[in-house]
């Protein structure tokens, strides 16, 4: 987990970065999701407040539905719970495939995610 200061606004904390290659190229199964989401939830447990999570996709090449489900829309349903309150979550630097497959996982489940995409705009994910 690689961590950084954040210049502004001044509410918010240290940068967070969650690696997603650490679990492969391809990020595939409902099992592997789990385990990823336990993993970043505890590493979310052991942040100060107002730490913001980015969860960067560099060297993902693709996700699974289950992946996604298992993993992100669990994250993103506990965000929306208030679950992580202290703690904005933003995706980064995913792939068109990525984004897409992502942004079907949260529709499946009415939730949203905010994506920062390399060199592009800021996209709303799911819905």
């Amino acid at each position: 987990m690689e961590t950084r200061e954040l210049v502004k606004p001044r509410n918010l904390g240290r940068l967070v970065k969650v690696s997603m290659s650490r679990y492969g190229d391809v990020l595939k199964t409902r099992e592997a999701g789990e385990k990823a989401w336990h993993d970043i939830e505890r590493e979310i447990e052991a942040l100060g407040k107002n730490d913001v999570v980015a969860i960067d996709f560099t060297g993902v090449e693709a996700i699974t539905i289950p992946f996604a489900d298992a993993c992100l829309a669990r994250l993103m349903s506990g965000k929306a719970s208030g679950f992580y309150e202290n703690h904005p979550l933003v995706l980064t630097n995913t792939n068109d495939d990525v984004r897409e497959t992502i942004g079907a996982a949260l529709r499946q489940h009415r939730l949203v995610a905010l994506c920062l995409a390399p060199g592009g705009a800021p996209d709303l994910l799911g819905g």
